[in-house]
């Protein structure tokens, strides 16, 4: 039988197996070396929390999406009230439900949380004085911050402790046994609660106070979650040329090794690893107080950088509410702004960039989110809603608040028929900013009876009363302010025009303004301060130190 002729192998063909080959081994190689690269990454542990102003004006809504893209947010400051030590407020403007009747800020909290988010509490800051400072009663002092753990279900506290408060032995005394306290009862309920102190360092490190109210905190009970340094305003205590990046480095490393000192002599060895995991960085973003110091978004950058390479526990940053640039009458310099950088950047150019730090912040509550279509709308109930039922034909200027298939909105800007749910293709394009549900709260505090306006009463934004045969709802802080609705200047006045008293709630184009001629303007009267309140219109001083 004849052998068949073989079949030559052209190089041609010999050149496509090769390549073949070839081709499979790396592919092969390729997706070996990425399993390899995710196997052994270094998982992510610095989580990013700005800090937000609460009782700043004008409002930063930390809640919506297109405000703040952070989903976790550092609230400040909670302390004492001036005239009740052992009392909560925020900034000494608002009492818990006073912040929740002016500020909305227990639905935003559960907004944040609809997100997928969670807040910080933090206690203290440069302005006033922390609850440990003015309670002296260890109990009434246990229970003031059990009182607002349990408002804002917090799994997380800060305690922001400058000034004088740093050397105050017996505040620091009281503080470390409440938070062994809240430690405690905490783990007992299985909800670990994790706190951090936050202080101020230099380049050389924790100053001696700092460092001894580390020492005397963890030696009167707490655990602690770790330190959290303000790598800012350095003063003199940072030499001459030397970067806000070197400096802030080098603050790193000095605490790092103090810490570990520390935490040796109370009993809490740490690792290398463990140690780095509890520390944290908080710049002043853009300009500093002191005068040539200034952070750039360069410096965020290294940041996050170091923050990866060491292991950093957290990183936050003072504050949110400057996270954009100034206007033209702040170009030239000038006082350092509570809104704006003081430096050309895009508005929130740092919260972003300090963002790329995306682990998630550490036994975050979360709440079902009520995003989703609705599929069996409810009807709102004006009985139980905190705000007027949204109506087609109403005008809604900037500010004003409804209530729409059981959420709040806020106008944006001045709208007539749009609804607050519309779908939209960005989020920016609607009228209306989701503040958040209606809470089982709302009906509550829900006034129970309309009372006569008086001039010697301070009103909170969405108190109403009744003035000239109608009810109108306060816009804002007010006092001494007579309730008249002026169609034209909208702005100008803090009362908002509801409805006839006895009545059904017209149109405001139908019920026209009210009539003004009538009304004999109320010569304003010294301000009363009601209990745990205070106005939050005047400027407020902020929490930043003017140095070492």
């Amino acid at each position: 039988m004849a052998t068949p002729p073989r079949r030559k192998l052209s190089l041609l063909r010999l050149l496509i197996l090769v390549l073949a080959v070839v081709g499979l081994g790396a592919a092969g190689w390729t997706q070996g070396s990425e399993a390899f690269r995710r196997i052994t990454a270094k998982p992510a542990v610095t989580w990013f929390a700005p800090y937000d102003d609460v009782t700043l004006t004008p409002t930063y809504h930390f809640e919506d999406l297109v405000v703040s893209p952070s989903l976790a947010q550092v609230l400040g400051f909670v302390v004492a009230d001036p005239s009740s030590g052992c009392a909560p407020t925020w900034g000494t403007y608002y009492d818990l439900d006073g912040a929740g009747r002016a500020l909305d800020l227990d639905r935003r909290i559960t907004r944040l949380r609809e997100r997928g988010g969670d807040v910080v509490i933090s206690f203290g800051g440069a302005a006033n004085n922390e609850l440990a400072v003015s309670c002296t009663d260890q109990a009434a002092l246990d229970a003031a911050y059990a009182s607002v753990v349990q408002r804002y279900d917090a799994r997380t506290l800060d305690f922001d402790i400058e000034g004088t408060a740093l050397a105050d032995a017996p505040s620091i005394a009281r503080r470390a046994i409440a938070i062994a306290t809240l430690e405690r009862t905490a783990r007992q309920a299985g909800r670990p609660l994790r706190v951090w102190l936050t202080l101020p360092v230099t380049p050389q490190g924790l100053p001696r106070e700092a460092a001894a109210l580390v020492s005397a905190t963890l030696q009167g009970g707490a655990k602690l979650a770790g330190v959290n340094v303000m790598t800012m305003d350095y003063g003199g205590s940072k030499p001459a040329g030397q970067s806000m990046r070197a400096a802030n480095e080098l603050a790193l490393r000095a605490t790092f090794r103090q810490l570990g000192a520390i935490y040796r002599r109370a009993g809490q060895p740490l690792s290398r690893h463990q140690l780095w995991a509890h520390i944290g960085a908080t710049p002043m973003i853009g300009q500093n107080d002191i005068p040539g110091e200034t952070y750039s978004l360069s410096d965020a950058r290294a940041l996050v950088s170091l923050a990866n390479r060491l292991g950093l526990g957290r990183v936050s940053m003072w504050s949110a509410n400057r996270d954009a640039p100034c206007g033209v009458q702040q170009a030239d310099g000038g006082q350092v702004s509570n809104t704006c950088s003081g430096i050309a950047q895009r508005p929130l150019a740092f919260t972003w960039e300090l963002g790329r730090l995306n682990a998630r912040l550490p036994g975050a509550a979360r709440v079902s989110s009520k995003d989703e279509p609705v599929r069996a709308l409810s009807r709102d109930d004006p009985a139980t809603s905190p705000y007027p039922i949204w109506r087609p034909r109403k005008t809604y200027q900037l500010n004003d608040e409804v209530v729409w298939h059981e959420r709040v909105y806020e106008a944006k800007w001045s709208t007539q028929g749009s609804l607050p749910d519309a779908p939209v293709a960005h989020l920016w394009d609607t009228p209306w900013r989701y503040i958040g549900p209606v809470l089982p709260s709302d009906a509550q505090a829900r006034p129970q009876e309309l009372r006569p306006w008086s001039a010697d009463q301070v009103y909170l934004e969405g108190d109403r009363v009744v003035f000239d045969g109608s009810i109108f709802r306060a816009k804002w802080w007010t006092q001494a302010n007579v309730p008249v609705a002026d169609l034209n200047h909208p702005g100008d006045t803090p009362w908002a025009f509801v409805m006839k008293a006895g009545g059904s709630e017209p149109d405001i184009k139908a019920a026209g303004a009210q009539p003004q001629a009538a009304v004999t303007p109320v010569t304003p009267v010294a301000r009363v301060k009601p209990k745990a309140l205070k106005p939050v219109r005047p400027p407020r001083v902020s929490h930043r130190r003017a140095g070492p």
